[in-house]
């Protein structure tokens, strides 16, 4: 049980790390890893403000920051399209109840 705990506080973390580098751009290295999903012809999904996850051949490398961050961020199901008007405190306040859900639905 305690593994699974760990594994989305890990996801909160990401996802608040991944909230930061979109609203502030800092810190920078991690701001230029990430990248906004931009389809090739329109859709509704389009106003989401998805991020594009990048294609990998290794599983491990799904581990990396520039993977996990789009994974994570596009599973979220937080109205993500607010995002310029959403303060931090807030964005963790609608975070933190979702992955909680998923945290003790897996139990």
């Amino acid at each position: 049980m305690n593994k699974i705990l760990v594994y989305y506080r890990i996801q909160f973390k990401i996802a608040v790390i991944t909230f930061k580098a979109l609203t502030t751009q800092q810190p920078l290295y991690l701001s230029e890893l990430i990248q906004i999903h931009v389809p090739h012809r329109h859709l509704r999904s389009a106003e989401a403000d998805r991020l594009a996850v990048p294609r990998t051949k290794l599983m491990f490398t799904n581990r990396a920051f520039s993977h996990a961050a789009p994974t994570i961020w596009n599973g979220l199901a937080v109205c993500r399209s607010a995002l310029s008007t959403v303060t931090l405190s807030q964005f963790k306040r609608f975070v933190k109840p979702e992955l909680y859900n998923r945290a003790f639905d897996n139990i």
